[in-house]
């Protein structure tokens, strides 16, 4: 008996997912303005102008709907995988940190 192997016939995986990097970006966008305004709010002894909560406010919600593009991407399993947990691990990170320090905000203040 000639058997032969069974071969995936199914399609090949995309190298990467734009909307993935896109997430994981503004994610990162989000991070770097988070550690901006701490450092500013630590350059002018707490005394922050009511414009760094705004500020910080908008990267929260950029980091929210980072997080939810990137799993709603995760789902998709056209890309390979790399680049699918990039889109949903850098906006975990930001969006953790964010309510990490609203929280400590809320706790502390």
């Amino acid at each position: 008996m000639n058997r032969r192997k069974r071969r995936n016939t199914g399609e090949p995986k995309k190298p990467f997912s734009t909307k993935a990097y896109v997430a994981a970006g503004v994610a990162g966008g989000s991070l770097v303005v988070c550690v901006g305004v701490l450092l500013w709010s630590v350059s002018v002894a707490g005394n922050t102008p009511p414009l760094a909560g705004g500020i910080s406010f908008l990267a929260l919600l950029a980091a929210m709907g980072s997080f939810f593009v990137g799993a709603g991407i995760f789902r998709n399993q056209t890309y390979n995988r790399q680049s699918r947990l990039m889109g949903i691990i850098i906006p975990s990170i930001a969006f953790v940190v964010w309510i990490g320090i609203y929280v400590a905000g809320l706790v502390i203040g």
